[in-house]
C-alpha cells in the first residue's frame, strides 16, 4: 500500500530527512462550511485581552449547534496547528452557554486560519533519539 499521504484529515508529507503533518483540506473545508472564503484575514487567532470585553449582556446565540459543531472542528484543527491552542482553549469554554461574542472570536480565529492554511507540523531527524518539532508553514 505505500506510505499514507492522508489519515483522518490529517495530509503527510515525507522527505529522506523529515515529516510534516498539516491540515490544509481540512481548513480550507472549515473555511467553505462557515462562509468565511472571502472574509478578510486575521493576523492573530485572539487579540491581547479580547477575552476580557466578553460581557453576559452580549446576545446569547440562537443557534448553539453551530457554534459547538465550529468549536469541535477547531478543536480537530489543533492536533497540526499549536498556534490556535490558547484561542480554542478559551472559546471551548463557552460551549454550555455561547453568545455572540464568543462566536465573532471563533469566526476570528478561522480567518487567522485562513492566513495560512497549510500550516503545520516538521518533524526532522537529528541523529538523536529526542523529538523536536516547529511549526512550519506548509504549501499555500
Amino acid at each position: 500500500m505505500g506510505s499514507p499521504k492522508y489519515f483522518l484529515g490529517i495530509e503527510i508529507s515525507r522527505k529522506p530527512d523529515s515529516l510534516v503533518l498539516s491540515q490544509r483540506k481540512y481548513s480550507l473545508d472549515l473555511l467553505r462550511e462557515a462562509g468565511l472564503t472571502d472574509a478578510k484575514s486575521a493576523r492573530y487567532p485572539m487579540a491581547t485581552g479580547e477575552d476580557k470585553t466578553w460581557t453576559n449582556d452580549s446576545p446569547l446565540i440562537s443557534d448553539v449547534t453551530r457554534y459547538r459543531r465550529l468549536v469541535g472542528k477547531l478543536i480537530y484543527l489543533m492536533v497540526t496547528r499549536p498556534d490556535i491552542v490558547y484561542a480554542v482553549g478559551k472559546v471551548s469554554q463557552f460551549m454550555q452557554v455561547p453568545r455572540e461574542c464568543h462566536l465573532h472570536s471563533a469566526l476570528k480565529i478561522l480567518e487567522y486560519v485562513k492566513t495560512t492554511p497549510g500550516k503545520g507540523l516538521l518533524f526532522q531527524k537529528h541523529g538523536h533519539l529526542r523529538v523536536e518539532a516547529i511549526v512550519v508553514k506548509a504549501r499555500a
